[in-house]
């Protein structure tokens, strides 16, 4: 049991350091993915203790294991609701087109706007260039090319989504005011050709940030019953110590009302008890 949950510190571990050095990792907040890099090496950490410990547990480091167990609980109950959140916002404007996208005026529009200021960063970061040609009804962009290939080949995966690359788009109205609002937007740094990437795969890059969020949602809360388990059977071991220890106290107390055995003895070799302390003894 303890090594599934090294290895489930592992995976947690390790699926946070990919995340953080992806290049698309700005398009979904962090600040959850830095705590479960830390619980997971937590889980690793204190599931190597358990192991070499085993032996040697008394009252006390069974309490110092439990206190730990549950805190990398909480950790993990509290980004596992954040992942959760954000997540059932994204599948919320996977629901809208990109005309109604640009009418977010809920909770939603946060996270709308963060992964477009995501969006921005990489665009700019990876110096990713395209142009789009808008006519009076309809709207046809050039390829992607980035100083990534990967990056690029993202790029286009998403903007082609959107058929914009193919046959134009019949909503030029639309990618024009989408053009205005965006272009001032922080992380565009005031970028026609990242705005004009973002308003043409809006939708595209919001469809798949949501498969991602389901992903992490689900890793987090896997993580997070393999770190209940652990706490819940310290919690019983804890339990059970200290019924033991009350028997035993029990135990102790009767054998003291009823009388103990003494090294001294009667001439006849008889054994002689301690009397209860309330009867007094005379010896003739």
């Amino acid at each position: 049991m303890k090594m599934c949950e090294f290895l489930a510190g592992g995976v947690v571990a390790g699926i946070a350091i990919w995340y953080l050095q992806a290049k698309f990792r700005r398009l979904m907040q962090v600040w959850y993915v830095w705590i479960a890099l830390f619980v997971g090496f937590g889980m690793m950490i204190l599931s190597l203790f358990e192991i070499v410990q085993a032996k040697q547990r008394n009252s006390v480091m069974l309490m110092f294991i439990w206190m730990c167990w549950s805190a990398i609980c909480f950790c993990l109950l509290i980004i596992a609701c954040g992942s959760s959140v954000y997540y059932a916002s994204t599948t919320n404007l996977t629901h809208k087109s990109a005309y109604d996208i640009g009418y977010i005026h809920n909770a939603d529009w946060s996270v709308y706007d963060h992964i477009r200021w995501g969006y921005g960063e990489v665009w700019n970061d990876q110096g990713c260039r395209m142009s789009c040609d808008v006519g009076n009804t309809t709207v046809s962009c050039s390829t992607v090319t980035c100083l990534n290939s990967r990056v690029e080949d993202q790029m286009n995966d998403w903007v082609r989504e959107g058929s914009y690359q193919t046959s134009g788009v019949s909503e030029a109205s639309t990618f024009t005011d989408c053009m205005d609002e965006t272009i001032l937007t922080a992380g565009m740094r005031m970028n026609e050709e990242a705005a004009q990437g973002w308003c043409s795969s809006n939708a595209s890059v919001v469809d798949d940030v949501s498969h991602y969020a389901l992903g992490a949602m689900i890793g987090l809360w896997v993580a997070l019953v393999f770190a209940v388990v652990p706490m819940a059977y310290d919690l019983y071991l804890m339990s059970a110590r200290r019924q033991r220890q009350a028997n035993a106290y029990v135990v102790h107390e009767e054998a003291n009302d009823g009388g103990v055995q003494v090294d001294d003895v009667y001439d006849d070799g008889a054994p002689i008890k301690t009397p209860p302390e309330n009867v007094t003894v005379v010896r003739i």
